[in-house]
């Protein structure tokens, strides 16, 4: 699949489109370059800080997502963990678990940001989303 949004219809072609964006097999929750470069660039900014089992939302992070339309305090009220890092199994790089990740994915979702790919665990990101993710997070992702 090309950033032009044509789909392939084979099975690599869903593969490649999983590698860039995609939900991990745990859920609904943001994997591939995708997961990746929000997980990067939460960390980056400061806005989260990892552990290798944890992870926590510093106040500038916090001031930061509410910012972007989620509301922690209503993240944290399931049985999921709150945040932690998770191995990317398509880039060999963490993306961010929890229900921190899943506010991430739901929200992009809600914005208008990415879309599902029927049939596949692979979205597309949008014109909109291209723009929002490099505005927003900082970070543009590549073909």
């Amino acid at each position: 699949m090309g950033w032009g949004g044509v789909m392939v219809a084979t099975p690599a072609g869903v593969v490649g489109a999983l590698g860039r964006c995609g939900w991990s097999s745990g859920g609904l929750l943001p994997a591939g370059r995708l997961g990746v470069g929000l997980s990067d660039a939460l960390v980056e900014r400061e806005h989260v800080a990892l552990s290798e089992d944890g992870g926590i939302v510093t106040a500038t992070g916090e001031q930061f997502l509410r910012g972007f339309g989620i509301e922690l305090r209503g993240a944290g009220g399931t049985r999921r963990v709150f945040c932690r890092p998770c191995l990317d199994w398509s880039e060999r790089r963490t993306h961010l678990a929890g229900a921190l990740g899943a506010a991430l994915a739901v929200r992009c979702f809600e914005v208008g940001w990415i879309s599902r790919i029927r049939d596949t665990r692979a979205v597309l990101v949008t014109e909109k989303g291209k723009h929002g993710f490099s505005e927003t997070f900082g970070f543009k992702l590549s073909a």
